[in-house]
């Protein structure tokens, strides 16, 4: 099933990009991919800053 809704959410990404194309060219598929790789560098900071993986970080000799 989670591989059904993996394939149905690219097919609709493709397919908005696909309609906005005319309208902004190639940034179509930056303007919706953008959210995706704000959400996903936003949960890695927020869960390395949960672990403290930064204070290990620092440490470090």
């Amino acid at each position: 099933m989670p591989f059904i809704l993996i394939y149905l959410g690219a097919n609709l990404l493709g397919l908005a990009s696909v309609l906005l194309w005319p309208y902004i060219g190639p940034y179509a598929t930056i303007l919706l991919i953008a959210p995706y790789i704000v959400r996903h560098a936003a949960h890695h900071f927020g869960r390395d800053r949960r672990i403290g993986v930064h204070r290990r970080v620092k440490a470090l000799p």
